[in-house]
């Protein structure tokens, strides 16, 4: 059975039938645009859970202030004494690294 919706052209004189294919099918655009919506926030959620979780990709400032940013500075380490202290095989002069002091870690 046909449903009929006053629309614009019901006003002009035309008749607007829907059936309820037209409507179903609306409907469920309706359901798409809203599951939409939701994904995204649910993608949103999910990236912000994660970032807490897994805390930022970026080194924190204390991390760099430790190593010093070039080779003058008091504090500079060469990579291998930055990334395996005491263990480190090589080393790269100039590296302030002193054998008997270990560098404080915060």
């Amino acid at each position: 059975m046909p449903t009929e919706i006053p629309s614009i052209a019901a006003v002009e004189g035309k008749s607007l039938t829907l059936n309820k294919d037209d409507l179903v099918i609306a409907h469920l655009d309706k359901i798409s645009e809203r599951l939409e919506k939701l994904e995204t926030r649910s993608r949103r959620h999910w990236q912000k859970s994660n970032r807490r979780r897994y805390g930022s990709r970026s080194r924190s400032s204390s991390e760099s202030r430790t190593r010093g940013k070039t080779p003058e500075d008091p504090n500079w380490l060469c990579y291998y004494h930055y990334r395996y202290k005491n263990r480190a095989n090589k080393c790269v002069q100039p590296c302030n690294w002193k054998k008997d002091v270990k560098p404080s870690e915060n």
